[in-house]
């Protein structure tokens, strides 16, 4: 394999490894908002390196083929490539949420309680571990039903495998944003506007964010009006993505996708302007 064939193996690791970072981003949350308050925060985190590598294992499957690494060393370079990001990714996060370094530190020593060594090993042997298991599953002498035929059944959602990984994440941020969104409402009502907009008041770091935010959701409403040619379904649907945020677009984008069979360029143009 030639030092460019590894680097195309590298970028499209790369593509996967943003996946790897947004789904262990949203089961995290879930851990914290529904595991946490039942287990404790250490247990909770200990259950989540082995949910979360099982995660990690099953993106890895279902992308290594597309990945292309098929040669050892690719596989090294890309298990490699993750590793070095995720642990990135980690530090950077933990130390935004303010946590100290000795706190992020005890997720990586065992005496601690702290289990991410285990995570980041199979983070790092995944692309190797997804290879021969779909090496065994071109196999039928050597094919491991216990493991292989479960994950199977993701295969035939779609033919596109990053566009069943996609529709799997945005069913899982709805799912997600759905279930906190019941919660805060039961705590606190429907009083969101006043606090939204209370914080943009107080030009603070909240005021800045939804600020932010706002405009994103403005973006997000045009784009979708356009897609739909300035309609009056193109401006009620966009209506629908300003004031219905991350909610309104997982859904809408999981239709979309099916609708277009999992054609990129009719889910972002819509159909009219992808020929």
């Amino acid at each position: 394999m030639t030092a460019s064939s590894i680097g195309a193996c590298l970028r499209r690791g790369l593509a996967v490894w943003v996946l790897i970072a947004a789904a262990e981003t949203v089961h995290g949350t879930m851990r914290a908002i529904f595991l946490a308050p039942r287990v404790g925060d250490l247990a909770s985190r200990q259950v989540g390196v082995l949910t979360g590598s099982l995660m990690i294992l099953l993106i890895a499957y279902l992308t290594i083929d597309w990945i292309g690494a098929r040669e050892a060393r690719a596989r090294v370079a890309v298990g490699t490539l993750w590793l070095v990001l995720m642990l990135t990714f980690e530090v950077a996060l933990g130390r935004a949420l303010g946590l100290s370094w000795e706190r992020i530190a005890s997720d990586y020593v065992p005496s601690q309680g702290g289990l991410m060594i285990v995570g980041m090993t199979v983070l790092a042997l995944s692309p190797s571990i997804a290879f021969r298991w779909r090496a065994n599953a071109r196999n039928e002498t050597h094919r491991n039903t216990a493991i292989i035929l479960p994950l199977q059944l993701v295969r035939p959602l779609t033919k596109d495998l990053v566009m069943t990984a996609f529709r799997t994440l945005l069913i899982a941020m709805a799912v997600v944003l759905a279930s906190y969104t019941a919660i805060v409402i039961s705590n606190h009502g429907l009083g969101l506007l006043p606090v939204f907009f209370g914080d943009m008041a107080t030009m603070g770091w909240p005021g800045q964010f939804n600020l932010d935010f706002m405009f994103m959701l403005a973006l997000a409403a045009i784009w979708v009006a356009w897609r739909h040619e300035f309609s009056a379904a193109g401006f009620a649907l966009g209506a629908l993505a300003f004031f219905g945020g991350a909610l309104f677009l997982t859904i809408y984008l999981l239709i979309v996708s099916m609708q277009v069979q999992g054609d990129v360029h009719r889910m972002l143009l819509g159909s009219r302007r992808s020929h």
